[in-house]
């Protein structure tokens, strides 16, 4: 008879002590698959603003690319019509003296909104 009690008595210690530990590890498992989920959302959300930037890059490398090209033009316009005032030789000085007076302009600007 002492036998049936003590493994009814083990069942019940072995009850007490696994029941808290399923417990626990069913939770743990919840939080893991939770973690598991918002670290899928955070990857989705970040790869869906790379595609962002990327194209927002793109279109800004495209546009500087274009403005790039209108300012050579603005610059030919510009030395067409000093050389047809000036001669061609004053009108490169001229453009070169404009251009040396626009370029303090950025640092200027630098210097001013210095943090």
């Amino acid at each position: 008879m002492t036998g049936v009690e003590l493994s009814g008595l083990r069942l019940w210690v072995s009850s007490l002590l696994h029941w808290p530990g399923q417990q626990l590890k069913g939770k743990l498992d919840a939080a893991e698959h939770r973690l598991e989920e918002i670290r899928e959302s955070i990857q989705i959300d970040v790869e869906r603003r790379a595609r962002h930037f990327e194209r927002v890059a793109a279109a800004w490398a495209v546009t500087g690319l274009l403005l790039a090209v209108a300012g050579m033009f603005f610059i030919l316009g510009l030395w067409l019509g000093f050389a047809h005032i000036f001669g061609p030789v004053a009108a490169s000085f001229l453009l070169a003296a404009i251009f040396v007076a626009l370029a303090s302009i950025p640092v200027l600007f630098l210097r001013k909104y210095r943090a």
